[in-house]
């Protein structure tokens, strides 16, 4: 299944999870850190400012990144202005036509693409989930907010470093020219 809902209960409130990775988080293009983030940001456990609040902290509730409004998990990774301007970046060198991430991953799923480059836009995407933390956690701890367009040039070093490691063997055609024009190769 593409899309999962899980019922968690916390602290007596039931929330309804969507997992838009379920199962393509530990592809092998993915680097370990970048799926075990990915992953406690899909169950909601990654220590955001609201979580740390519920646990009793006495923490600032507004994101770090956009410091407007609270930072949520569903805040962080998909309404913060930053986060959506990383996305529309990502969705741009891509060619994806939205740039919200679950777009970003069915346009991976989408039939008529080889295996390897809905795979690369699985590690791509996984990736920014990443690097969008790390910014994040950066801010906090330094209090320097990294640009928008520099997070995501990381991201598209890294996963090229990453694609360039573990692939051995010929590619398609049409792979390696799609690899040639994103930068990967």
């Amino acid at each position: 299944m593409f899309i999962n809902q899980v019922m968690l209960k916390e602290n007596g409130v039931e929330m309804i999870i969507t997992q838009f990775f379920f199962g393509y988080d530990w592809l092998r293009y993915n680097v370990p850190k970048w799926s075990f983030t990915v992953w406690l940001q899909q169950q909601q456990r990654l220590l955001t400012l609201d979580r740390l609040g519920r646990m009793g902290m006495e923490v600032p509730t507004e994101c770090f990144l956009c410091g407007t409004t609270p930072e949520t998990h569903s805040h962080l990774f998909t309404e913060c202005v930053y986060a959506l301007k990383c996305h529309q970046l990502i969705a741009d060198w891509l060619h994806i036509p939205k740039s919200d991430i679950a777009d970003c991953v069915k346009m991976a799923k989408k039939h008529g693409q080889s295996m390897l480059i809905r795979q690369i836009t699985l590690a791509v995407v996984i990736a920014i989930v990443y690097w969008i933390w790390m910014a994040r956690n950066t801010c906090r701890i330094d209090g320097y907010v990294q640009h928008p367009v520099h997070l995501v040039q990381r991201v598209k070093e890294d996963c090229r470093r990453r694609l360039l490691g573990i692939f051995q063997g010929a590619m398609k055609q049409f792979d390696s020219l799609w690899c040639h024009e994103k930068g990967f190769k």
